[in-house]
């Protein structure tokens, strides 16, 4: 192999040599990556100019041994035998040092390099290219910090990593704060150890890493223990931790606190199995129909006040409407699917003897099931035997009006903790990074002020993202100012960020309940969100107009639009969560809700929402 000089001297009496090591060395001498060559004891025979013009050594300097002196010490011993273990299984290998430039400062270099053969197969050492990575790395570095000062602000979930052996080896301010454990206290204990006695001795943290380890991650609910020897109920996630070459390095965990939801879906399940109980047990004949009229429910009571038994009518159109009267009948189905609502109507129908009878009805719309579709809820009263019953359903139903109105005070409350906690703890910890780093700015090298720079302006884009979604979970001015100028603060948002031009007006609007305000707010904040993302809007208006003791809001935009007679069917069984989740918000302040839109002429979003000098109370 040449190894006197890398001019271009030699380069042209390469002739003298084998021709594919003449093209390689000419490919090495006009790469800007640093080219090497060495033998079977890593001893150099051949660098590029690159090489030489990184070192600022001599060809003389680098060969033999030489290379080594510009190695840093501490990366030296370990690099050799790395290379060697793979010269002698002749594989291709990778290496990551620090190699001292010509001014003296240290570069973290990576090269890689594969064994070379010469005629006949013989091995005749390695070819190599090296190149600069330092850049990288610190940037690396810089976003592994940030990484680890974001999980440690998290405190709403325990956020946790292992060892092999299922050791802690890194613990958050969420994991403190949900154990009573210190990081202090927590790193080095076995994750055994927070899991329930009977569930140690069956053995249960070994099974649930075997089965992470085996299928990649996995979640799993059960009984934790704190500090203080109190069990909590906790929604673990497992994810199984490994290297490039598949090598298993730890387990990554993320905890959630679930008892205070598994509670409420427990008293959620309560009033179901009750509501069910009085249904089977009233006296009232209890239907209901899904968006076609075919029967979904029909109780003991409906048996006995129409003849038909359940196996009979379930899943089939109601028979119980007499011939002529069978277009009213869907009339006043789709009338009650899109909300309408019947107290003490009477009707005549016919039983299964054809014999008719005099019956009250009171209907309201339904929405659930697993599909989440819509239909009708119907109670009939033979007009002789109307009693307390009718009361104690209708109680059954407050009670879950009750529920889902405080599942929508948990969210916002939720929204509130989440909003504070992304204000007070993460939007904090990202200025002080900031301002450390500005700080570094004035006292670092010149070479290191770019990286430095872009980091602090990462941090900057960054508050700005926490800012945005701790106004977007809940923007004070519904606090402080109503909901005049919420509304009128999230349009303007809107705007800015979606490029269309914006019109508001509102009536003079005294302040409302809290609980009120905030449901309208998000009902306008939906539909916005609705507009930026699929209308396509240039125009987009809102308007709050006071009408005989109800407010009026109407969000207009000139976009896309839809065909909503195609879309309703999608909305009735629940896959339109957006105009579901409007719907429902106005239903429980006892509203009314429609989206009216065409292909091509845009979207308006009405509601009508009473208010009552009661709601000031809620």
């Amino acid at each position: 192999m040449p190894s006197r000089t890398a001019d271009n001297d030699d380069f042209a009496s390469a002739g003298r040599h084998d021709d594919d090591l003449a093209r390689l060395h000419l490919l090495a001498h006009f790469n800007p990556a640093m080219t090497w060559m060495c033998d079977g004891d890593a001893q150099c025979t051949y660098v590029s100019p690159s090489w030489l013009q990184f070192t600022g050594r001599s060809l003389e300097q680098e060969l033999g041994d030489g290379w080594q002196e510009s190695v840093h010490p501490d990366d030296l011993r370990g690099c050799i035998a790395v290379f060697m273990e793979s010269v002698r299984l002749r594989q291709q290998v990778t290496l990551s040092y620090r190699l001292r430039r010509a001014d003296g400062v240290y570069r973290w270099i990576q090269s890689r390099s594969a064994p070379c053969y010469g005629e006949g197969g013989a091995f005749t050492g390695y070819v190599g290219c090296s190149i600069d990575l330092t850049e990288q790395r610190a940037a690396l570095l810089d976003a592994e910090e940030r990484f680890r000062l974001l999980v440690h602000s998290v405190k709403e979930y325990a956020i946790v990593t292992l060892d092999t052996d299922g050791r802690i080896t890194s613990w958050n301010e969420g994991a403190e704060r949900m154990t009573g454990y210190t990081a202090a206290q927590a790193i080095g204990r076995a994750c055994a150890g927070f899991f329930r006695p009977e569930d140690q001795e069956m053995r249960v943290p070994q099974q649930l890493f075997a089965a992470a380890e085996r299928d990649g991650s996995l979640e799993v609910e059960g009984w934790l223990v704190r500090r203080d020897g109190s069990p909590f109920l906790a929604m673990s996630s497992i994810t199984a931790l490994r290297d490039e070459s598949g090598r298993l390095r730890g387990y990554g965990k993320v905890v959630r606190d679930i008892t205070e939801r598994r509670a409420l879906e427990s008293e959620l399940l309560r009033a179901r199995d009750e509501l069910q109980m009085l249904v089977d047990v009233s006296p009232l004949a209890i239907i209901l129909l899904d968006s076609a009229g075919r029967v979904m429910l029909w109780n003991q009571a409906a048996e006995r006040l129409f003849g038909w038994r359940r196996d009979e009518v379930l899943g089939r159109e109601l028979p119980i409407t007499p011939q002529q009267e069978i277009p009213a009948f869907r009339q006043m189905l789709a009338e009650e699917v899109r909300g309408a609502r019947r107290n003490g109507v009477e009707l005549t129908r016919r039983r299964k003897d054809g014999s008719a009878v005099e019956v009250a009805l009171w209907s309201a719309p339904y929405q659930g099931g697993k599909d989440g579709g819509r239909g009708t809820l119907r109670l009939y009263a033979d007009l002789g035997e109307r009693n307390l019953t009718l009361a104690r359903l209708k109680e059954a139903n407050s009670r879950l009006h009750r529920l889902s109105e405080r599942m929508l005070d948990v969210q916002e409350n939720e929204r509130r903790h989440i909003a504070r906690e992304l204000h007070d703890e993460i939007g904090q910890a990202l200025t002080a990074v900031k301002l450390k780093l500005e700080s570094l700015d004035h006292c670092a090298a010149q070479a290191c002020r770019a990286p430095i720079r872009h980091s602090v302006a990462m941090c900057d884009d960054t508050l700005a993202r926490v800012k945005g979604l701790f106004l977007g979970l809940r923007p004070p001015q519904l606090d402080d100012l109503g909901l005049v100028a919420a509304v009128r603060w999230h349009l303007d948002q809107q705007a800015r960020e979606a490029g269309f031009e914006a019109y508001f007006h509102a009536d003079t609007l005294p302040r409302l309940a809290p609980g009120l305000e905030t449901a309208i707010f998000r009902v306008i904040q939906e539909a916005l969100t609705n507009v930026v993302r699929h209308a396509e809007a240039r125009h987009v208006s809102v308007k709050l107009d006071a009408y005989r003791g109800a407010l009026q809001v109407k969000v207009r935009d000139d976009g896309r639009g839809f065909d909503a007679a195609a879309g309703k069917p999608l909305q009735d069984r629940g896959e339109c969560m957006g105009l579901s989740g409007m719907e429902e918000r106005v239903t429980l302040l006892g509203g009314r809700f429609d989206v009216r839109s065409e292909p091509g002429k845009g979207t308006m979003v009405w509601a009508e929402i009473p208010l009552a000098a009661d709601n000031k109370d809620d």
